[in-house]
């Protein structure tokens, strides 16, 4: 199996036909033809139906690109860090945040990254959670800063911020002075997210007090999307109470004490097992969680474990500082 042959069938599978990935390489037809045979031939299965319209994949196909583009996407970090470890300036990071670190940590966290890498390419995306942790296994991202509690092999998880769960509301709800949760069960709610099939999180608190599920009025997966829901109508959230506290939202948003709180999920930096971050990547993972420590305070946090290389360690200190 050679390198171009997997490039080519990339370009193919993206495109959708051979003239299309013929001008994306600039290279011939016949040659990004007889490239995937030789492909075809080594796995022995077809990767690609042909037809006048052009190809798709086929089962293995639909295989094989998951594996491809994780095969390319660690090619190309192991040249990033090769560059990076020679004190190469640049390179590239990738990552996905949510709402309490992209509120409350990023910010700070790249401009301590930038002390190292000026000129890096950093991309931040806010994504579903499953396609975050998808784009994880394929590396198309280095890492996500994301509640976590369980996930799927290949993944490992460090915790680095804990939260509690709050009712919040816009500043001056007409319910914001109620002191139960069964004084709530006529308004309606915006939530982030569903574990699955599972209800939302935040139910198991009105279960536990024998009242029935709240009326979820819409699901909404963006930060802005649910900041703006809750300012500009009387929709509640179920929402770590950072969220009242962060800076951009601290006038627009208050806590309403109804029912005790509940431990959320705890936010974790996630990424690939197995496989360090480069020298980039790992010196931005670090700003975050010094800064997720600073928000925490002594004593809340046990520590962090982060992996990496003894060279790499020695970069990221000159970044990041005391």
């Amino acid at each position: 199996m050679k390198l171009h042959q997997i490039r080519d069938f990339l370009a193919v599978a993206r495109s959708g036909s051979l003239r299309a990935a013929s001008r994306e390489l600039e290279l011939s037809q016949p040659s990004i033809s007889k490239s995937i045979q030789q492909l075809e031939n080594t796995l022995g299965a077809p990767l690609f139906e042909r037809s006048i319209k052009g190809v798709s994949l086929t089962p293995f196909g639909e295989v094989f690109l998951t594996r491809g583009r994780a095969a390319l996407n660690e090619l190309q970090r192991a040249q990033e860090e090769i560059h990076q470890l020679r004190g190469v300036d640049g390179g590239q990071v990738s990552a996905a945040l949510t709402g309490i670190p992209l509120m409350t940590l990023l910010p700070a966290a790249l401009s301590r990254f930038r002390r190292l890498f000026p000129n890096a390419n950093v991309r931040v995306v806010e994504r579903r959670h499953d396609t975050t942790l998808a784009d994880i296994r394929e590396g198309t991202l280095d890492f996500a800063v994301m509640p976590s509690s369980t996930l799927p092999d290949g993944l490992v998880a460090e915790v680095i911020l804990r939260d509690q769960n709050v009712v919040i509301g816009r500043s001056g709800h007409p319910l914001r002075k109620v002191s139960s949760l069964r004084e709530l069960l006529g308004a309606a709610w915006v939530v982030t997210r569903r574990q699955g099939e599972q209800a939302a999180e935040f139910e198991a608190n009105f279960l536990l007090q024998s009242l029935p599920a709240p009326k979820v009025e819409v699901h909404c997966e963006s930060v802005v999307g649910v900041i703006s829901l809750i300012v500009n109508s009387d929709l509640l959230g179920y929402l770590p109470r950072r969220w009242v506290t962060a800076g951009i939202v601290r006038d627009l948003l208050e806590e309403i004490p109804a029912g005790a709180p509940v431990e959320a999920t705890p936010i974790c930096l996630v990424r690939k097992a197995g496989m360090p971050l480069t020298p980039a990547a790992q010196a931005f993972a670090n700003a975050i969680t010094i800064e997720a420590e600073a928000l925490a305070g002594p004593g809340e946090m046990n520590g962090r474990r982060n992996i990496q290389t003894a060279r790499q360690a020695q970069i990221i200190r000159r970044a990041c500082g005391p």
